[in-house]
C-alpha cells in the first residue's frame, strides 16, 4: 500500500517452513523498517491504502487452514480490527482508500465475481464482475474506479481487463500475456502490470503491460509493452503509480521465497533494496519513498 517512497507491506507466506506471517514492514524510499504486526497473520488477502492509513482484508492462514473476512485497519501506529466482509475469501484483488476502498473477486472457495466497498466504517454489495476471477492484478484510486485485469478462471489463466465505474463493472482491452500473481498498481486509466506466472510454464514472467486510457484522444484504452523485470518471480506486490513503482517479494522457482524489491521509473526497472524478509503472497501499499 502507498506510493513509491511512502509504501507499507504486510502479511504474506515466510519461510521454510512456509507458514503465513503477520509481519509489517514500512519503506520510506530507500530503506526498510520493522512495524507493528497484523492482529492475524495471513496472505493472499487485498491491501491497499497509504502506508499511515491502510487497509488488509480477507486471506488465508496455513497452518491451520482458515480463509478469513477480517478487516483491519492501520493508523501510522497499530492495526485494528474493523468489521468484517460479507463473505470469506482468498486470492482476491482490491484497490481505494481506507475510507473508500473496494475487493472484488477470489475464492470463497469457489471463484467469485463478489464485490465489496468499504467506506470507513461497514461493508456494502457493489457491482458483480461480468467474469468471476481470482489471483489478478488491480488498480484504482477509490471505490469509484478502477481496474482489474490478468488472473485466474476456468480453464487457466486470463488476458481480460474489467473497469469498475462506481456501479459496474465493463470489459476493456485484454493484455497480451495470459498471467496471474501479478505485480498490479495504479489507477484506472494509467495502470502497470508485470511479473506473475502463466502455467503450464514453469517459468514466471518478467514482462511489464502499461494500461492508458484518456478522453483527450480516440484512441481506445490498451496494453502495450514495458520494460522487463530484472528478476522472474510471482505472487508479488505492487505499489506506487506507473512512473514511480514498486514490485517486490514473490517466488522463484520451486515456490522459493525472494526479499528482491525492484522500483520502476515509467520506462525500466532498476534494483533497489530488498526486503529484511523474503516472502510470496505478500500484498503492499504506499509511495515508492
Amino acid at each position: 500500500a502507498g506510493t513509491q517512497t511512502s509504501a507499507l507491506a504486510f502479511g504474506g507466506v515466510s519461510g521454510p517452513p512456509n507458514v503465513s506471517t503477520a509481519n509489517s514492514e514500512a519503506w520510506n524510499g530507500s530503506s526498510w523498517t520493522e512495524g507493528p504486526n497484523l492482529g492475524q497473520a495471513r496472505n493472499k488477502m487485498a491491501g491497499f491504502g497509504t502506508q499511515t492509513a491502510a487497509l488488509g482484508c480477507g486471506g488465508y492462514n496455513t497452518p491451520p487452514e482458515s480463509t478469513f473476512a477480517l478487516t483491519e485497519e492501520y493508523n501510522g501506529s497499530t492495526w485494528s480490527e474493523q468489521t468484517d466482509m460479507s463473505t470469506a475469501r482468498r486470492y482476491l484483488m482490491g484497490f481505494g482508500t481506507q475510507t473508500a476502498g473496494l475487493v472484488v473477486g477470489g475464492f470463497d472457495p469457489s471463484i467469485s465475481s463478489a464485490t465489496e466497498e468499504y467506506d470507513g466504517t461497514s461493508w456494502t454489495t457493489g457491482g458483480a464482475l461480468n467474469n468471476a476471477t481470482a489471483s489478478a492484478g488491480s488498480a484504482g484510486a477509490d471505490n469509484t474506479a478502477g481496474l482489474v485485469f490478468g488472473g485466474q478462471a476456468p480453464p487457466g489463466n486470463l488476458t481480460r481487463t474489467e473497469a469498475y465505474d462506481g456501479t459496474t463493472w465493463s470489459t476493456k482491452p485484454s493484455m497480451a500475456s495470459a498471467r496471474k500473481l501479478t505485480c498490479g498498481t495504479g489507477t484506472k486509466s494509467l495502470a502497470l502490470c508485470a511479473g506473475g506466472q502463466n502455467p503450464p510454464s514453469t517459468s514466471n514472467l518478467q514482462t511489464t503491460e502499461e494500461f492508458h486510457s484518456t478522453t483527450n484522444t480516440v484512441t481506445a484504452a490498451a496494453w502495450a509493452s514495458g520494460g522487463a523485470m530484472n528478476t522472474a518471480r510471482a505472487f508479488l506486490f505492487g505499489l506506487g503509480p506507473q512512473t514511480a513503482a514498486i514490485g517486490a517479494g514473490g517466488y522463484i522457482s520451486t515456490f522459493t521465497p525472494t526479499a528482491d524489491s525492484e522500483e520502476y521509473d515509467g520506462t525500466s526497472w532498476t534494483e533497489g533494496n530488498n526486503l529484511n524478509t523474503g516472502r510470496y503472497g505478500i500484498s503492499g501499499l504506499g509511495t515508492q519513498t
